[in-house]
């Protein structure tokens, strides 16, 4: 059977004690149990072994579109990420990938999600949606097939409706 990457993280918390596994987007789990106790959530977790066949999927695609392919899953996730979320999530992204062009584009599309779900200001949305589109077509060669394929991009003012 396939796994999801993961590492540890134990190194980088802020918590010595503690460690700490970073998984893969996407990766599921089942909550077994819930505790609260000295102003601290316990939280005791099982991996859902039905998780699997999105790794299979990722294992068949080069790792730039594996990438592309998490990136797109956590910006068409249920839960709008904050704006704080947001800027911590996609500035992370781009240190990591200085040559990937279009993660901004990305930040954008949560951002107004953000303004059109939650703040519930559709007018500062479109705005957002037009800057992501514009991003899109600064920076994205016609001949990058990889991201070209990133259909959503053209769903966005679609989504606003």
């Amino acid at each position: 059977m396939a796994s999801r990457p993961y590492a540890n993280i134990s190194h980088l918390s802020n918590f010595r004690e503690e460690s700490e596994v970073l998984f893969s987007i996407g990766t599921e789990f089942e909550i077994i149990d819930v505790n609260y106790t000295e102003n601290n959530w316990i939280v005791d977790l099982r991996l859902n072994g039905n998780c699997f066949k999105y790794s299979e999927d990722l294992a068949r695609l080069t790792p730039r579109r594996a990438f592309i392919s998490c990136v797109d899953k956590l910006i068409h996730t249920y839960q709008v990420p904050s704006p704080e979320e947001v800027e911590n999530i996609f500035n992370g992204l781009q240190r990591l990938h200085p040559e990937e062009k279009w993660i901004p584009t990305a930040k954008h599309y949560c951002w107004t999600q953000y303004q059109q779900h939650i703040i519930k200001d559709y007018e500062k949305a479109m705005l957002g949606h037009d800057k992501a589109i514009d991003i899109w077509r600064e920076c994205i060669p016609d001949n990058d097939s990889e991201l070209n394929c990133w259909s959503h991009i053209g769903d966005i003012h679609g989504s606003i409706g």
